[in-house]
């Protein structure tokens, strides 16, 4: 996928930076409409698309229509064969984001381990020293 960065087809966006942006996604909600080549014939229609993409992809419209994000394909297509059980329960989308109280912290020693694998894998393929340099 990296390789695909400069493909005029692709758009790269940072999930954190959309999280920043929200909920009014001003700054991505443009890009986003460019990309796809969207063009308005008023500044006024632009706004009310801008508008009801910001509302249906909030968590308050996401939270009233759950059943249109129903997971549960998913928990069936990962079901292990007879006899094995699963490594760990799957992730939904009711868990993320939901987690109450302080959020664990990683230790120094996984800490350094991400540190050096992220120059051994990701610093040579991209030219991104850190994380933050990545989504910059």
């Amino acid at each position: 996928l990296w390789e695909a960065r400069h493909d005029p087809n692709i758009l790269f966006l940072s999930y954190e930076a959309l999280k920043q942006d929200g909920p009014a996604y001003s700054t991505y909600l443009p890009i986003i409409a460019k990309f796809m080549g969207l063009t308005f014939s008023s500044e006024e229609d632009e706004k009310e698309l801008y508008s009801k993409v910001a509302d249906l992809v909030s968590i308050e419209t996401m939270k009233k229509n759950s059943n249109k994000f129903d997971d549960n394909y998913l928990k069936k297509a990962i079901i292990p064969p007879p006899g094995q059980k699963r490594r760990r329960e799957p992730v939904t989308a009711s868990k993320v984001g939901t987690y109450k109280g302080e959020k664990p912290k990683l230790n120094e020693k996984t800490i350094e381990w991400v540190r050096k694998k992220w120059e051994e894998k990701v610093t040579p393929f991209t030219g991104h020293a850190t994380y933050e340099d990545f989504e910059k």
